[in-house]
């Protein structure tokens, strides 16, 4: 990484260029189990249960230059280099529970659905570093920390559908969503001469965070003209969010409500094609990490944090679709959109020549966190091809093409604009009745951010499948980037006083074998009434 950057008030140049490698590995385990029980031909209420434990480790370790020069006439004021060392880890355990009831009517497609979900999260991570001189070799500055906390959600939902004639059916329901977020940070820093790490009370948090949200939706589904189908709706939301976070000011998070309007316009043409238009308005909350003002600073350099005074992202977006199925299997979607973000999120970067944490003091640092940065306009389109060119090969890809400008109202005059693409194909080969392989190839370019370019990316897979024991059971093997050990990504970022380039290399080549058999299905139906005949045809009636 090369960060360059300028203190206005001292003209001097500071150019920070560290290199590093680091070990990265993840583990995980997920498993879960349902049930579904028809109690009535009308009535039928599914279960389900799943857990999932987890996470990932990292060491690394870097070298460290700070160049400094007088930005007037270019002289060398100093140079130090440094060496650090880091390890960072993080373990979720995750319990997820729902129970669903159904219930149908004799009018076809009138239906009563009620949904109970909840999800218990127990998150656990920890981070240490410490950084010392090259010569003479000392620690001169250290810290560790550990933040654990709970996450725990509840929803709740009734919707129920109401066919009034053959083309009008209505749709209402309401949703609510309880969460509850608690979280502990402790941060130990280095006392080099005591060669010892004691508490630190301004850099340690705690945060309570409670978010509820109440919505309610309705939905019309009718024919115009006998031409058009359309089906509009609107969902009305309200938020109320209480936070508390150690060591910060009061935050209040005011209530807000929001009115959410949707509705689609198609018509089907004969041999297969439709055309259709599409308005959706969404809210994209920020999630407690963002919120978090915890300030992370496992790289005394980059510190990250969040910020408690983020509003939501409100999106507004048109689609013009038109799709054409062919009678031997192809299909094709073609799409024109206009995708536009207000109070959009997005990471932001600012760089300080001191910045102080309680009674410590970082020099020439980058702080990052999430900001409204203003607005963001995405004009593009998307096409969709599936060709089947044999009964044996099949054909896939999606491309799509974007323009996208991004308003800053963090910094006057630094708007910036781009165009943007991503491209997959996807072949699969059915070699034999038991025997199948598929390709898969993805690219995305380079992205524009309020702030500079995100790295372009490229990964290729492939697999192949063998059916076993009439087909109970299978056996696959599998690539990712095979011929690449590494994903080569530069990132390029811009603002007030630095400028920052940052070159990493991700070991991305991976190979598998999986093994899957089926037991078969286990259902759990309650045994249909046996009638009682003296009820149905009482003694002495007849038949």
């Amino acid at each position: 990484m090369n960060r360059a950057s300028q203190d206005p008030t001292l003209l001097q140049n500071t150019q920070l260029n560290q290199n590093g490698i680091s070990d990265f590995t993840r583990h995980g385990i997920q498993t879960g189990c349902s049930i579904d029980w028809a109690i009535t031909p009308k009535d039928n209420i599914t279960a389900a249960f799943s857990y999932n434990n987890f996470g990932n480790n990292s060491i690394g370790a870097l070298t460290r230059q700070t160049l400094v020069q007088d930005a007037t006439t270019g002289n060398q004021l100093s140079n130090i280099y440094n060496f650090v060392n880091s390890n960072s880890n993080f373990t979720s355990q995750v319990y997820d529970w729902n129970v669903n009831y159904k219930k149908t009517f004799a009018k076809d497609g009138q239906e009563l659905d009620v949904l109970y979900s909840a999800s218990n999260a127990n998150n656990y991570s920890y981070y240490s570093q410490a950084q010392k001189y090259i010569s003479p070799d000392s620690v001169f500055n250290g810290s560790n920390g550990k933040s654990q906390g709970t996450d725990r959600q509840t929803n709740i939902a009734i919707s129920y559908t109401q066919p009034i004639s053959k083309d009008v059916i209505f749709e209402t329901g309401a949703k609510t969503v309880l969460r509850q977020l608690n979280n502990t940070s402790d941060v130990f820093l280095l006392n080099p001469s005591a060669d010892n790490y004691s508490y630190s009370t301004t850099q340690s948090s705690g945060l309570t965070y409670n978010r509820n949200i109440y919505a309610y939706y309705l939905s019309l589904t009718f024919k115009l003209f006998n031409f058009l189908d359309v089906k509009g709706g609107c969902r009305y939301e309200y938020t109320d969010t209480k936070a508390s976070f150690s060591n910060v000011n009061a935050v209040s998070i005011q209530p807000y409500s929001s009115f959410i309007p949707s509705g689609i316009i198609s018509h089907s043409f004969k041999n297969h094609h439709t055309l259709k238009i599409s308005y959706t308005h969404r809210l994209q909350r920020p999630d407690y990490g963002d919120l978090n003002p915890f300030l992370n600073v496992s790289d005394p350099k980059n510190i990250t944090t969040g910020n408690p005074s983020l509003a939501p992202e409100i999106s507004n977006n048109i689609e013009l679709g038109y799709n054409k199925s062919f009678d031997k299997g192809a299909n094709i979607n073609v799409s024109l959109f206009v995708r536009s973000n207000l109070q959009d999120i997005q990471s932001y970067t600012t760089y300080y020549p001191t910045y102080k944490i309680g009674d410590s003091t970082y020099t020439n640092v980058a702080i990052s966190k999430r900001e409204n940065i203003g607005r963001e306009d995405n004009y593009g389109a998307n096409v969709f091809v599936s060709v089947p060119i044999t009964k044996k090969i099949n054909l896939r890809s999606n491309i799509s093409g974007f323009q996208r400008y991004i308003t800053n109202y963090l910094a006057p005059n630094s708007n910036i604009s781009g165009f943007n693409y991503r491209a997959n194909l996807n072949a699969s080969f059915q070699l034999a009745s038991t025997l199948s392989m598929e390709l898969f190839g993805n690219y995305n370019s380079q992205r524009i951010t309020v702030q500079g370019k995100l790295p372009a990316f490229l990964t290729y897979n492939f697999a192949i499948r063998k059916q076993l024991f009439n087909k109970k059971a299978s056996i696959a093997l599998t690539a990712t980037n095979p011929f690449n050990k590494y994903v080569k990504q530069a990132t390029e970022l811009a603002g007030t006083d630095f400028t920052l380039y940052t070159v990493r290399e991700l070991p991305y080549r991976s190979f598998g074998i999986n093994f899957t058999y089926k037991f078969g299905k286990l259902e759990f139906k309650k045994q249909k009434e046996v009638e009682d005949v003296n009820l149905t045809n009482p003694p002495g009636t007849g038949s």
